[in-house]
This record gives structure tokens, sequence and C-alpha cells, in this order.
């Protein structure tokens, strides 16, 4: 039985179609979507805003020059113990959230000095559509920052960005105001160090937290769809070993056949050859996508999912490959269409099959059941999500039920055959 192990297994490690499509295909899909996400995460990830401050007292702008003004702190400034009017005050709180402020260059806005508002309101319409176009701009006037912000398309990052200068200079008026207010009524209290250190840090009234074993990210779904897909795809191996079992499918089979190995062992051999290498090929895609998705400390339960997704793929090979009276380029045809079918049905085509997968997920919950792409992408998302590994040990139970039935339909056909002739 090893001899038979080794041989097939290295025959099917050999050969480039089965490599191309259990593996390649995989791959190249895996590096098609490294580009794409992260690009995508490039663009939705907000660093550095670009603002104008204009320099000098009274610059302002009007509608007519195509702004909106946002005053920060806009309520009626008598509602103020005092009145926020240093300039210079504010120039440095400006330069210490801005990236040249900041030691480690993390500031939040990305400021360019103008000399006055005619100027600044140049410099902001001009960077309109250009990939670093400025939020608008800021000029202290009637003793109080106010903010100049351009139109935007309102989407929800421009909205975002727009939010968060004006929040900003809330901030500035609010503790500058507050700090006033203590000069006037009672100068000692700003001996207490404490007293500084608590107007100064910044205030959260919430704490982030995850309700997840890990961070949740949406392109997880496609990389696990993608390993359900490369799953059905390593179908291919199985369906090959066991076609070379048949006495008539050539000198080597024939050979087989009526050689000294039981056909029981080298039925054993062959179908754990190929289980070996579908696991090594699902392997290979694994860990290279695993560059790009952090499985945490649940790398373990990942190989075992494998290893139950790979003898997946070898039952649904073993069960095609029994069908009688078909031609052998059929057989692959059907694996073929099961693959992308279920691969379908878990989202992988994109944005709209996630969506319909979703739908039909909801409206035909046992739909899922069937598909072994399915359990196999819940399987990963299960031990990337879940504190428990019940969900993963449900969605494996599932799938090694398929392996049963496949395997029980394929029983009757992969007894020993008798042959006229070889």
């Amino acid at each position: 039985m090893l001899v038979t192990f080794r041989a097939v297994f290295v025959s099917l490690m050999r050969n480039p179609g089965l490599l191309v499509w259990a593996v390649g295909l995989p791959l190249a899909l895996s590096t098609m979507f490294i580009f794409m996400f992260d690009s995508l995460e490039r663009n939705d990830a907000m660093g550095e805003l670009p603002v104008v401050v204009a320099l000098g007292e009274g610059a302002g702008g009007t509608a007519e020059d195509g702004f909106g003004g946002l005053a920060a702190g806009w309520s009626d400034a008598g509602s103020f113990a005092g009145s926020v009017d240093d300039e210079g005050a504010f120039l440095r709180f400006v330069e210490a959230v801005s990236a040249d402020g900041d030691p480690d260059g993390d500031g939040l806005l990305s400021v360019t000095y103008a000399s006055s508002a005619e100027e600044a309101q140049r410099l902001v319409a001009d960077s309109q559509g250009g990939d670093d176009a400025f939020v608008g701009y800021i000029a202290f006037e009637g003793g109080q920052p106010r903010a100049y912000l351009y139109p935007t398309t309102e989407t929800v990052a421009d909205l975002a960005k727009q939010s968060i200068v004006v929040l900003l200079l809330d901030q500035y008026v609010s503790r500058a105001s507050l700090v006033r207010g203590i000069v006037q009524s009672d100068p000692m209290l700003l001996a207490d160090g404490r007293l500084i250190a608590a107007m100064t840090d910044p205030f959260e009234a919430t704490e982030r937290i995850s309700v997840t074993q890990n961070p949740l990210s949406e392109k997880v779904r496609y990389y696990f769809a993608l390993l359900g897909f490369a799953a059905l795809s390593c179908a291919t191996m199985g369906l090959t070993a066991v076609l070379g079992l048949r006495g008539c499918s050539g000198p080597l089979g024939a050979r087989r056949a009526v050689g000294g190995v039981s056909h029981s062992r080298a039925l054993l051999g062959t179908l754990l050859a190929s289980w070996a290498a579908s696991f090594l090929c699902l392997l290979a895609v694994f860990l290279f996508m695993s560059l790009t998705v952090d499985f945490g400390d649940r790398v373990l339960g990942c190989l075992a999912v494998l290893l139950v997704a790979s003898l997946t793929a070898v039952s649904l090979g073993c069960a095609v490959a029994v069908i009688p009276k078909l031609p052998d380029s059929t057989r692959a045809g059907i694996i073929t269409a099961v693959t992308c079918m279920a691969a379908l049905f878990t989202g992988l085509y994109g944005q709209p099959t996630m969506e319909l997968a979703d739908r039909i997920a909801r409206a035909v919950p046992a739909s899922t059941l069937v598909n072994p792409a399915a359990q196999i992408a819940e399987a990963f998302y299960g031990l990337l999500y879940y504190d428990s590994f019940a969900p993963t040990l449900g969605h494996l139970a599932i799938l090694l039920a398929m392996c049963a039935v496949l395997f029980a339909l394929s029983a009757r056909a992969l007894r020993r055959q008798r042959y006229a002739s070889l």
C-alpha cells in the first residue's frame, strides 16, 4: 500500500493540469484579491486631513466663492466666559495637531499656510479634483477660528473629514474659553498640574471593544469563499486517481489490475494519496492567503478544516469517477460545474453574488447544508470570529456526513471488477 501511495502521490503532484486547477487558479485569484482589497483599504483609510490656514485678521470667504462657512463653537461668543482673541495661541494649537508638530508624525492635520484669504481660497479651489484636495481653509476672525469648507460630493468620507475639522476647532474654542474663565475667576487653579492635564488630555467617552474573536473585516468573506472553491477544485485529484484504478484505463491500469497488490489495499493507498495531495495543494493556498488574513492563534484549527475539506474533495471526485458510461472529459466537466456553482452561492464572484447568497441563505437556510463550499467557508468563519469551537465543529460534522454519503454511493462501483480482456 505504501508503494501505491507513493506512486499515486508522485503522479498527481507531477500532473501540471491538476496543479494549475488546484493551486494555480486559487493562487491567482488570491493575488488579485490582495491587490484589489489593498487598494480599497488605502482609499478608505483616513490619514492627515489637508487644510489651509489663512494668516491675518479678517480672512474669510463667502458662499459666492464656493465656500460654506462653519464656525467652530459658533454659539454666541458672548456665551463664553471670555473670548478667544489670541491668534498666536491658535496657530500654536494648529501646529501641535499637525503632522509637523507631532513627534511621531501622526498628526490630524496636514497644514498649508496662506498669507491671505484670497490665496487660501485659490489654493483650496485649485486642489479640488486631485488626490490630495484640501478639505477647506481655516481663518481666525472675530476672536475665534472659523472653518470654510469646500462643498464636496457629500460622500460619507467627505462628510467625516469636514466633521473632524469642525470638532477639532470646537475643542480648541471650548478649552481656550475654559482656561480664560479660570484666569478671570481663580488664576491659582492653573498651578495644579492635574487640572492642566485634565483639560489638555483628549476626552474619551467611549471605549472601542470587539465582540468577536478577531476584528471584523469584509474582505475575509471573499477569502473564505475562495478556500471553499480551492477545496472543491482539488476534487479533480480524487477523480484522476480513482479513474487510474480501472483496468480499462490504459496500460498502467491493466498492470495494476493484475498486480500482486490486493484491490482493497490499492484503493486505500490511492485514496490516501489523493487526500494527501489535495491537502498539500490547499495548504499552499492557505499559507499564501495567511499573508493578508490574520488567523490569530487558530492555525491548528484551520489545518483541521483543511484536512476535512480535502477529504470532502476526494469523496466528490470519487463519486463522480464511478458514474457509469461517461467519458472522462464529461466527468471533469461535472467537477468544474459543481465547483463553480458551489462557489457562486458562497459569494465568490463579487458583491452582487454575495448579496444573492445571503438572500438565498435567509430564505432557504437548508441550501447551505448541501453546499460543501459554503460549509468550508463557514467553518473558517467560525474559527476566526467565534470564541467557541462549537460552530466550526458543527460545520465539520456536516462535511464529514457529506463524505460518508459520497463514499457510500461509490462503494459498490469501487469493488474489484472483472474484465473479459485487458
